[in-house]
């Protein structure tokens, strides 16, 4: 059997400390043991910790240390540029005090690019689509009509051309037989052809050339709009700037019919 032996308290050996323990022996051998708790008797001091008052104030200030701010000015956190224009013939762009503006020129399609950059120099971009296609009421607000007969389907200049017409054929409301410079038949060899104004820009209107032997119908369609301008009846094409002026020919030679009609319909949806 093993004996065990308790020593009177000790001090503890660390310099300052007042602190006592025991040692215990196990079989006459000591093996001293020192707290992990123990403090020494002189503790650092920390008198403004935590802070309870006011700080007092330097006795003097230096005044090449002091920061005087004269002037506030906002700075934005972004910044807007106009960096493309697919078409500037069409519309100009501009921006003042992060407000964009833009300006029709004339008809026609173009994407306005804006870009807006921070002040980390990241940068995004916005493209804004600029459609300024002609119908026939924004023609008409540009045109005189006498009487004041401003209907698509109405004849102020008495030519037989209603004001539809006139419009999709590049006439004048107001000059009689206007079109008459425009649209005209003609022949190649072997076929009647009709020539004709396919005006750019327009917002839903539709050409369509017919054929026929008498003027009561049926009317067999040679070409409409939705064909496109390779159609095998289309013999010319011509680009201008505010038209396409095209040749649509017959189907029917001449002279297997003893007589044979051309006719052109436009309809604005």
């Amino acid at each position: 059997m093993s004996t065990q032996h308790v020593k009177p308290p000790m001090l503890c050996p660390l310099p300052g400390c007042l602190c006592a323990f025991f040692v215990t022996t196990l079989v006459a051998t000591a093996l001293p043991v020192a707290p992990s708790n123990c403090v020494a008797a002189a503790d650092t001091s920390f008198p403004n910790f935590p802070l309870t008052g006011t700080p007092a104030l330097p006795t003097t200030i230096s005044q090449a240390r002091v920061v005087k701010i004269n002037s506030i000015n906002p700075l934005p956190t972004l910044s807007y540029t106009i960096t493309g224009n697919t078409n500037p013939t069409v519309a100009s762009a501009s921006i003042a005090n992060q407000t964009l503006t833009l300006t029709a020129l004339s008809r026609g399609i173009t994407n306005i690019t804006v870009t807006a950059t921070d002040l980390d120099g990241l940068s995004n971009q916005q493209i804004i689509p600029i459609n300024l296609l002609d119908s026939f009421s924004a023609w008409a607000t540009q045109q005189t009509f006498p009487g004041g007969q401003n209907a698509p389907n109405q004849d102020p200049d008495g030519d037989g051309w209603d004001n539809l017409n006139d419009f999709a054929f590049m006439g004048n409301p107001a000059t009689p037989n206007s079109i008459a410079g425009t649209v005209f038949a003609g022949a190649t060899p072997s076929h009647l052809t009709l020539t004709f104004p396919v005006r750019k820009l327009t917002q839903k209107l539709t050409y369509q050339i017919e054929a026929n032997d008498n003027l009561t119908g049926p009317w067999t369609p040679l070409w409409k709009s939705s064909d496109g301008f390779t159609h095998p009846q289309i013999i010319t094409t011509v680009d201008q700037p505010d038209r396409t002026v095209l040749t649509v020919k017959d189907t029917a030679a001449i002279g297997t019919s003893p007589q044979r009609f051309l006719r052109t319909r436009v309809a604005q949806d």
